[in-house]
């Protein structure tokens, strides 16, 4: 139940303007309102999705589709400086060909800035299809 009105006490959050509240007073709410142990899971998270303990259900859900996407990006970086990308790839489950694909169009952009913000969009897109229709 905490963990719900940590959620829905959430301010909204925008691409196209700034956090509400920076990483630090987040993680306070979360070490205000959860459990230590969900707190520290969160943290853990934040300062390195990949070293993270291993997560299940939608965190296991989000950390597999993150690493697909970091694989996209890092496959497309080194496709732009004409090298192997398989060092900078992490092992993932899963295998989305149309998370792949927004990645690759992201970067068709020759902007940086925009292809980040791209990018960024590519990331919350993903996080919301993980979300069940019925969660806040």
């Amino acid at each position: 139940m905490a963990a719900d009105y940590l959620i829905s006490s959430l301010q909204p959050l925008s691409l196209d303007g700034p956090a509400p509240y920076t990483m630090e007073r987040f993680l306070e709410m979360c070490r205000d309102q959860l459990t230590a142990g969900q707190a520290e899971a969160i943290a853990a998270v934040v300062a390195s999705p990949s070293a993270a303990p291993r997560a299940t259900g939608i965190a296991a859900d989000w950390r597999d589709l993150d690493g697909q996407l970091r694989n996209a990006i890092a496959a497309e970086r080194a496709r732009i400086r004409g090298v192997d990308s398989a060092k900078w790839r992490h092992a993932v489950d899963g295998c989305s060909v149309y998370w792949a694909n927004r990645v690759t169009t992201a970067f068709q952009e020759k902007d940086p800035a925009k292809r980040d913000r791209l990018l960024d969009q590519v990331r919350w897109d993903a996080a919301g299809e993980l979300t069940p229709a019925a969660s806040p």
